[in-house]
């Protein structure tokens, strides 16, 4: 970037206090505007793309999140050969677990309210990244291809997961607390969507833990350094070496109650979860039937995010080694907070009121609690599904809050009780299926 000073007299009243020092990928100043503090950036985007981002600081504000104003010229153009005037957010950068706390719960609220706001032009997320071969930052053309491969191994945990607005760059110098303890955000130059993982992985604290803090690591490290492989190549090369220290999940387990027996699907069994699939499971839980290609490929990737880093763990359900449904744990579902797993299942209707549901419930819960002790089981489901809060209630899980979206209402359940396998025996329940599972 040609370092120049802005053009002062665009902005009538504005004056130059000096140049603030950082920014490897934008050049801050901070001046007034007949008195009033304000900042003065060059973004090095696209005209189209800088024009999303203002547009963005308008949205942000609407839905109460603090974000720099942004003052027009004297003719109203908002930003002037990439150069833009914003007030200048007086605050500290944060320091305390509870202001980081702060922070993330604030990225939280975001994630979940922008899920469908417009892509940054010129933006891909990870998903589309490898089939793009580009983005703004990123050139894969550019890069060896053993670097891509490594760095793609590790977008696989997130390739059917979901996508929102992320700030992109939730660093303390981009952060600032207020003086009513209220967490405001600047410099928006990353902002796009993308997973949220990606903001929660460079918070200042350590707020993940067990395979989403593993996985949230790995993503960081590969997706910076395949964007920053040409403008910032040692930086890049580090956090590529990084991702040598990453730790695979442990070996797959079967468990079994003696009744009921879970344990990791394979694309073998894409014929049988595809002839289960009923209207219910459509309804409640996958939003479509799948081609058997389709099935094969969704078995697949869970097999591989399992490998790589646990983040989804999906088992099929077997009785008397028949399959009669799945359940899985997603350890970064964005309807949850940070130490809640989400724990989704299906039954096949010709298993259905034997009691095959809770039991497996039971045993994936027992399970994800001794690997993962730090989170809680929880159950996402729609609060017209009858028959799955009829296995929620058999396998002791009861209705914490309400998650409002803007086309339906789910119940969050944890498992209060201490209800357990043996304690079921071959009750029947109304089962069905939890939402928020396959994504197929």
């Amino acid at each position: 970037m040609n370092r120049s000073e802005p053009p002062v007299s665009r902005w009538p009243g504005l004056r130059l206090i000096g140049q603030v020092p950082g920014g490897s990928r934008s050049e801050v100043w901070r001046g007034d505007i007949d008195g009033f503090a304000v900042a003065v950036r060059r973004s090095r985007r696209s005209a189209v793309s800088l024009a999303w981002e203002l547009d963005l600081m308008s949205v942000l504000r609407g839905e109460g999140f603090r974000v720099p104003d942004v003052f027009a010229t004297g003719s109203g153009e908002r930003h002037v050969d990439g150069w833009c005037v914003q007030t200048w957010v007086a605050g500290e950068s944060p320091s305390t677990r509870r202001e980081w706390l702060a922070v993330a719960e604030e990225l939280h609220r975001l994630h979940f309210l922008l899920r469908l706001h417009p892509q940054r032009p010129g933006c891909v997320t990870i998903n589309e990244l490898t089939r793009a071969g580009s983005s703004v930052d990123a050139d894969l053309s550019e890069i060896p291809d053993e670097v891509i491969e490594a760095c793609v191994a590790h977008f696989e945990p997130h390739l059917e997961g979901q996508v929102s607005l992320i700030h992109g760059d939730p660093g303390a110098d981009n952060i600032r607390i207020l003086e009513d303890g209220s967490v405001a955000f600047i410099d928006w130059d990353e902002a796009r969507l993308d997973v949220a993982e990606l903001d929660f992985a460079n918070l200042g604290v350590d707020l993940l833990s067990g395979a989403r803090r593993r996985c949230g690591t790995a993503l960081a490290h590969a997706w910076e350094a395949l964007n920053c492989w040409e403008l910032e190549p040692d930086y890049a090369q580090g956090r590529f070496e990084q991702l040598g220290s990453i730790e695979h999940p442990s070996s797959w387990p079967e468990l079994t109650d003696g009744v009921v027996t879970l344990r990791p699907r394979t694309t073998d069994e894409a014929v049988a979860q595809r002839a289960g699939e009923d209207q219910e499971i459509v309804d409640w839980l996958t939003g479509g039937f799948a081609s058997l290609e389709r099935m094969e490929q969704h078995i697949d990737i869970c097999a591989r995010v399992w490998a790589v880093s646990g983040l989804r763990r999906s088992f099929g359900v077997y009785v008397d080694d028949v399959m009669v449904g799945n359940v899985e744990l997603n350890f970064a579902d964005m309807d949850l907070g940070f130490d809640e797993v989400n724990v989704s299942y299906a039954t096949f209707a010709p298993a259905r009121r034997k009691g095959y549901a809770a039991r497996a419930l039971t045993l994936i819960t027992d399970y994800s609690l001794e690997v993962e002790p730090g989170t809680i089981p929880t159950l996402k489901i729609d609060s017209r599904n009858a028959a799955s809060i009829g296995v929620a209630r058999t396998a002791g899980f009861e209705k914490i809050r309400d998650i409002v979206r803007p086309d339906r209402t789910y119940e969050a359940r944890h498992r209060l009780s201490d209800r357990r396998i043996g304690e079921i025996g071959t009750r029947p329940d109304d089962g069905l299926t939890s939402s928020g599972g396959e994504g197929q």
